[in-house]
């Protein structure tokens, strides 16, 4: 059975923009080296989403370019929200999409922040350092962040909203590579 985020893809490809990030007036940032870190995530910054998988349950083949894209599955949220990583921590920690990457079948797609705020109510907030990650001393886990607001949203809702995501998001490679260990 199809999944219905796997329709036609219809919205055009993302642009890259220099990422250019400041913390408001009252907001805290704890910098690591130049990365924003608990400041706030802003609209022009480009976050990773990691697949757990390769499987038909994270990613599909579009109906009309033939090309794979995620499903609505990949952005299903845990209780917390849906675990993304800032593009411009990452970068700012000599870091890659690689390194985001913790299995050779994982893949990882990008979004728009302002794409996710576009999907009313979600949101996109800092969570640096989360508790009860595996490999919790990783440099990556600087990065991470959780698209919020599914709280209140009937299944449907939440579904809706995944597939939104889905149609939004692009593969950062075509396939994902071990994370370069020391």
């Amino acid at each position: 059975m199809a999944d219905a985020g796997c329709g036609p893809k219809d919205v055009g490809a993302s642009d890259r923009r220099p990422l250019n990030v400041t913390a408001g007036e009252g907001e805290e940032v704890t910098p690591i080296g130049e990365a924003p870190v608990n400041g706030a995530v802003t609209d022009d910054e480009s976050i990773y989403r990691r697949l757990s998988s390769s499987g038909p349950s994270m990613i599909c083949i579009d109906s009309l370019t033939g090309e794979e894209r995620p499903t609505s599955g990949s952005f299903m949220p845990d209780d917390d929200g849906v675990s993304v990583y800032r593009l411009v921590t990452l970068e700012a920690l000599g870091l890659t999409w690689r390194d985001v990457v913790k299995t050779r079948w994982n893949r990882v797609v990008e979004l728009e922040v302002s794409g996710v705020r576009a999907i009313t109510p979600l949101d996109v907030l800092s969570d640096s350092w989360p508790h009860g990650v595996d490999e919790p001393a990783h440099p990556r886990n600087a990065a991470h962040a959780l698209i919020t607001g599914w709280a209140g949203l009937s299944k449907n809702e939440r579904h809706r909203r995944a597939q939104g995501l889905a149609q939004i998001a692009s593969f950062v490679a075509n396939g994902a590579l071990p994370p370069q260990r020391a």
